[in-house]
């Protein structure tokens, strides 16, 4: 299931401008480094997401990505994590290319299956074993302008 709702927020503007000013920080998870995190604020985001699936959220965070920024990983699926996951799209105008992209793997290769793009105030919900991935590897911006999604987890 991937299910993509735009204008998911009534008010987005307001509900970024509280996000910048978050602190964000690095992350160690075992060996992983997850940089640019910032624990969500308000709940906004996972009420919407548990009143249309029925899951219950267990994590949400911001993640601000400038260009160049070393990620733990590129393709992968989030199951250890929960049953559904959302990916929240919160810059004004991103760059052509961004989103978010579903793989399939056959052999030793990935196929993209399907790419959501990112667009300001929208939403993406998916099944956290689904295999996926920024859509662009390099990420892009910085300071205000550097890519920045906000990640729910849901069981």
């Amino acid at each position: 299931m991937i299910e993509v709702l735009d204008d998911a927020l009534p008010d987005p503007l307001g509900y970024l401008a509280e996000a910048r000013r978050l602190t964000f920080r690095d992350l160690t998870f075992g060996t992983d480094t997850f940089r640019g995190i910032a624990f969500a604020h308000r709940r906004d985001l996972a009420d919407l997401i548990e009143a249309r699936t029925g899951a219950r959220a267990v994590l949400s965070f911001f993640r601000r990505s400038p260009l160049g920024q070393v990620e733990p990983n590129f393709i992968h699926s989030d199951e250890a994590m929960g049953r559904l996951t959302g990916i929240y799209y919160m810059n004004a105008e991103p760059p052509d290319g961004d989103g978010t992209a579903f793989w399939r793997r056959h052999g030793d290769s990935w196929t993209m299956t399907r790419l959501v793009r990112a667009r300001f105030n929208r939403l993406v919900v998916f099944d956290a074993d689904l295999q996926h991935s920024r859509a662009l590897f390099d990420n892009y911006g910085e300071g205000d302008g550097a890519r920045l999604i906000q990640v729910v987890f849901l069981r």
